[in-house]
């Protein structure tokens, strides 16, 4: 069996220098310096391993499911004499999204990963970026929808082979005809401890009206989305580690600033002395944001080193705008007290 390894994901943080500015959200905030040391492991929750079945009762194998390096890793094993010959794999976050007939058959050639022709073999890996599945740390409690397919045959003793369709041991897609399955997992973020206080990073999100729960993009990833549903120059403190949206456990870092005239938008990161950005993103648009995935926001600065501030200029046009305001920054290791 494949050893399963999880790679050390640090959750990245934004953060900002405190502006004597017309406040947007709280204005009284703590002035204390907390250590960024949050680190997560990211991993395969409940059980990993899926009996992989073919004709619907014949078991061949295995589906299994771990975390190695920056990729899901979904590995068929087959058994008994059984052999791979094709293999289709989905995963999404609802089935919905999976190709499928008007009935609500799938179709698995249309699966967006598929291992070509494999004849003979008995174990192949298919690796699923996190990043494709939304990074971390969206990924973080998530639950995603898996159809794992594959062509399979067996020698018989008179030389021919047995050929059979295996799916991944599961729910029915649909109640009578086509008995195709699919299964569900959930990858997990447990906390560890971090680098060493002066090199720790935590993920952080500028402080807005409503959480990314209560528009119903997530379960539970923390993080908000601001109105702007006026002209002018404000700012809202900028917390890092804040879970479950509560700023109590999360730590102030600093402040975002943002203009509107009636064409611009300007968004500014400043940060408290001690930090700098390494990454930053913004999503800004007339409806609300639909994903926790920072990389999807559609502004981003990447690279930025250590930097005590950041500034974005886009283009909007009406009111209001939805903001979301993300970054990724680390202690740089000489706090100004």
């Amino acid at each position: 069996m494949k050893t399963k390894k999880n790679r050390q994901f640090v959750v990245l943080a934004a953060l900002a220098a405190v502006l004597s500015l017309s406040t947007y959200g709280c204005s009284d905030v703590p002035q204390e310096r907390y250590s960024l040391n949050q680190a997560a492991l990211v991993s395969v929750g409940g059980d990993s391993s899926i009996p992989l079945l073919a004709g619907q009762h014949i078991p061949v194998g295995t589906v299994e499911l771990f975390v190695e390096d920056d990729d899901l890793v979904v590995a068929y094993s087959l058994m008994g004499g059984w052999e791979l010959e094709e293999t289709h794999l989905w995963i999404g976050e609802s089935l919905a999204e999976l190709p499928q007939t008007r009935t609500g058959n799938p179709i698995p050639g249309r699966f967006p990963y598929k291992s070509g022709d494999i004849t003979g073999t008995t174990y192949y890996e298919v690796r699923v970026s996190l990043e494709s599945l939304g990074g971390e740390p969206y990924v973080c409690d998530e639950t995603f929808y898996v159809v794992a397919h594959a062509a399979v045959r067996r020698l018989l003793d008179d030389g021919s082979y047995q050929g059979e369709t295996a799916y991944g041991e599961g729910e029915r897609l649909v109640r009578r005809g086509n008995w195709a399955t699919y299964f569900t997992f959930e990858l997990q973020c447990e906390e560890e401890e971090g680098p060493p206080v002066g090199n720790g990073c935590e993920t952080a999100y500028a402080l807005g009206d409503t959480t990314f729960i209560e528009l119903g993009i997530t379960n539970a990833r923390w993080g908000w989305q601001i109105e702007v549903s006026e002209y002018g120059l404000f700012s809202t403190p900028i917390y890092a580690g804040a879970a479950q949206n509560d700023i109590s456990k999360g730590t102030y870092v600093g402040e975002l600033e943002f203009i509107y005239d009636g064409e611009l938008l300007t968004v500014n990161y400043l940060l408290l002395s001690g930090f700098g950005l390494v990454e930053t993103h913004v999503y800004a648009g007339d409806t609300h944001v639909d994903t926790v995935a920072p990389g999807l926001y559609g502004h981003t600065h990447s690279n930025l080193g250590l930097v005590w501030s950041d500034t974005f200029e886009i283009a909007q046009s009406g009111l209001p705008i939805y903001l979301v305001a993300h970054a990724v920054v680390c202690e740089t290791g000489f706090l100004i007290q």
